[in-house]
């Protein structure tokens, strides 16, 4: 399992600037229904989660080592409007992205560690794999 885990995040990692939706991310892993399921309990966070949250920690990259304008790192973000970047940045870094690019990054990860202090300790769920007997639609047989 963890090895069609892992292809699904390589997958979202080489192709952050296309569309990634639910049922790609399935067939990359395999033909599993419940696989997002199995990604959440593994990973903490649903497939789509973790596509925003790594587009977000690329913007953050741009803003702090690029000059491209803030339109085009949201555009690039697959946020429909500078505006909507703005929130979900603002929700994730704790500042604006021209702020986060204005004061180099540091100062949103002072804060961030400064309010939360590390523990250590890395929270996973309990995953359990099982195998069931298939289900058969009306009259029992296949």
């Amino acid at each position: 399992m963890l090895k069609r885990l892992a292809r699904v995040v390589a997958y979202i990692h080489d192709h952050l600037d296309e569309k990634l939706d639910l049922n790609r991310l399935a067939e990359v892993a395999c033909p599993l229904y419940h696989w997002h399921r199995i990604y959440h309990g593994f990973f903490g966070e649903t497939a789509a989660a973790t596509v925003r949250r790594l587009r977000l920690h690329r913007a953050a990259n741009e803003l702090v080592r690029g000059s491209m304008p803030i339109d085009g790192i949201a555009e690039r973000a697959e946020y429909s409007n500078v505006q909507a970047f703005s929130r979900a940045f603002q929700a994730s870094y704790r500042m604006p992205p021209a702020q986060f690019r204005n004061e180099g990054g540091a100062v949103s990860f002072a804060a961030i560690s400064c309010d939360k202090p590390h523990s250590g300790v890395t929270a996973m769920h309990q995953v359990d794999i099982r195998t069931q007997v298939a289900v058969h639609g009306r009259g029992g047989r296949a």
